[in-house]
């Protein structure tokens, strides 16, 4: 079992370097461009991934065996509060992957846990991942930017994905990673379709509390014009008008790299879609 341990997390640490080296991401760190966050950049993000790996490891060692979802899910929390604590250490306090390190202890705690000889459902997944949001929901702090937004838009942001169990996002994106390379997009366009895609489906808190409601709708509405109408052009037009309006979907991001995970799960027999 630590083998498939290994093997998981060494599939965790690939996504979050995919979806950060998938170039360009409209307002968000790439390759090129550190987009609308003039604190941040690819080196930065690169140290961030290094302190929090070793974390990835803790979520599956905890779950394995573990039939008690309530302290589970607690130790989960945990496990996550000391990666959010080596990240700030190697980052300086800057916020870089606190909702992929969520994201990650929520998904690798439940395929560890509903694990059956190597595989986990992609069911048995998302229904794991609604028990820990259950038990974790009394436990939210209030005043972050996630919980504001909640209050003033009635949005439900990165724990209400939770909540769902994923399920939007997974339903929605892994069926889009079989068909855009059928249609001749390379892995790295089909990364950011499925960004853009993402964009327009899902609430994302780090935009409001940035730019507001207006100037998040219009930024929506630019990513599904995009994704009606892909070209590189005007991709690299969006994402001046990204930087130049403030506009950073972060949230969406951590849903790219989780999706980029459960695609790469699926496609090495850890995932089983029922």
């Amino acid at each position: 079992m630590l083998r498939y341990i290994d093997k998981i997390t060494k599939l965790a640490v690939e996504s979050l370097y995919e979806e950060l080296d998938t170039t360009p991401k409209p307002g968000l760190v790439d390759r090129v461009s550190s987009g609308a966050h003039s604190d941040m950049s690819y080196p930065l993000f690169v140290e961030s991934i290094k302190a929090i790996t070793p974390y990835l490891r803790e979520f599956a060692v905890l779950a394995l065996g573990n039939t008690d979802t309530h302290s589970l899910a607690l130790s989960l929390k945990e496990t996550g509060k000391k990666a959010e604590k080596a990240m700030f250490a190697a980052t300086k306090n800057i916020n870089t992957h606190k909702g992929a390190i969520f994201a990650l202890g929520m998904i690798i705690g439940a395929l560890v846990s509903k694990n059956v000889d190597g595989v986990t459902g992609i069911k048995a997944l998302s229904r794991q991942i609604k028990n820990f949001a259950l038990e974790l929901e009394p436990l939210l702090e209030n005043g972050t930017h996630g919980s504001l937004m909640r209050e003033k838009y009635g949005v439900q942001g990165a724990f209400g994905q939770a909540k769902d169990g994923y399920e939007k996002v997974l339903n929605t994106t892994l069926p889009l990673f079989c068909e855009y390379p059928l249609k001749g997009y390379s892995k790295n366009d089909t990364n950011i379709l499925v960004l853009l895609k993402l964009i327009t489906i899902l609430d994302d808190t780090n935009v409001l509390y940035r730019v507001g409601e207006s100037k998040y709708k219009i930024a929506r509405d630019k990513a599904s014009a995009l994704l009606d109408k892909f070209s590189q052009e005007t991709l690299q037009c969006l994402c001046v008008s990204y930087k130049e309006n403030n506009i950073s979907f972060g949230g969406c991001a951590d849903m790219l790299m989780l999706s980029i995970f459960a695609q790469k799960l699926y496609e090495k027999g850890f995932l089983a879609i029922e």
